[in-house]
């Protein structure tokens, strides 16, 4: 990366300077105490998804096998869910109030509220443009780079209620 940026000043071009950084990665949840201690006034957000959404999603997605060998098998994937829920209860009780948790399904469904909701709780001013990120021109290489061209995001919800027989229960978020 710095080779990138240094490589980028020397052909005059300016690099972009973020103002803010949003990391999603999967396993960030096992590294709260570290960024708690290394960037005490960063914003924390856990969005928190359906198990069986989160699991049909991990299972669809081709990760392949940087480090995610688990997302291949259902029954992984159910353990791995399973020990997310169980990490951040940890997380609640450890640092009461530090981690923001939102639900998925109510920012797809309310993403004007609940976008409004955590931009207040990272101390950011609200702008209209936050729910244009489908617009915005810039790199994204994440797991989620098709969603960012879709307006809504709502036929996650539906893909949960079509394969629910098929995976087996029901659970809801509280029952982990």
């Amino acid at each position: 990366m710095r080779s990138r940026v240094r490589k980028a000043s020397d052909d005059g071009v300016k690099p972009y300077q973020p103002t803010r950084i949003v990391d999603k990665m999967l396993r960030n949840l096992w590294l709260i105490g570290y960024i708690d201690l290394l960037l005490p006034d960063s914003c924390i957000i856990h969005v928190m998804r359906h198990p069986l959404d989160a699991g049909l999603s991990c299972y669809t997605q081709p990760f392949g096998y940087n480090g995610l060998q688990w997302a291949w098998d259902v029954s992984e994937i159910s353990s791995q869910i399973k020990m997310t829920h169980h990490l951040a209860a940890h997380w609640d009780k450890a640092m009461p109030g530090r981690v923001h948790t939102v639900l998925y399904e109510e920012l797809v469904q309310y993403p004007e509220l609940v976008s409004k909701d955590m931009m207040q709780w990272c101390g950011l001013t609200w702008s209209p443009e936050v729910l244009d990120f489908h617009k915005v021109e810039r790199a994204v290489a994440t797991a989620s780079v098709a969603q960012r061209y879709e307006e809504r995001l709502r036929k996650v919800l539906q893909a949960r209620q079509a394969q629910q027989d098929q995976l087996g229960g029901g659970e809801s978020h509280d029952e982990l």
